[in-house]
């Protein structure tokens, strides 16, 4: 088994219901893939396998679990099977910008 269910610091932020429904749609499938995500120190991560369960609350956060046992906040999913996750504007900024931005020159 991969890393269980990681404890963030960072406050739980609901995502738009598309993102849910993306996700509930990979579970009724059984779909297979990578997910990329920021982990609980805010660093890129991966874990590969089959997406068996969308789990938790709106309040306290919900996770998708992977049939390796990690569990990833959907809050920070930037990628799933190929479909744009909720973090991945955060991501796509990060890119474009580099850590210096938003410094004053």
């Amino acid at each position: 088994m991969e890393k269980q269910h990681q404890s963030y610091t960072l406050s739980y932020l609901p995502v738009a219901w598309e993102y849910q429904e993306i996700i509930e749609t990979l579970v009724q499938n059984k779909a297979r893939g990578k997910v990329f995500y920021f982990n609980a120190e805010n660093i890129i991560d991966e874990t590969m396998g089959q997406v068996m369960a969308l789990t938790g609350d709106s309040g306290s956060g919900l996770f998708v679990t992977m049939d390796n046992g990690t569990a990833v906040r959907i809050d920070r999913i930037i990628t799933i099977c190929g479909k744009l996750g909720a973090a991945y504007d955060e991501y796509n900024n990060f890119s474009v910008c580099g850590a210096n931005c938003g410094e004053g020159s």
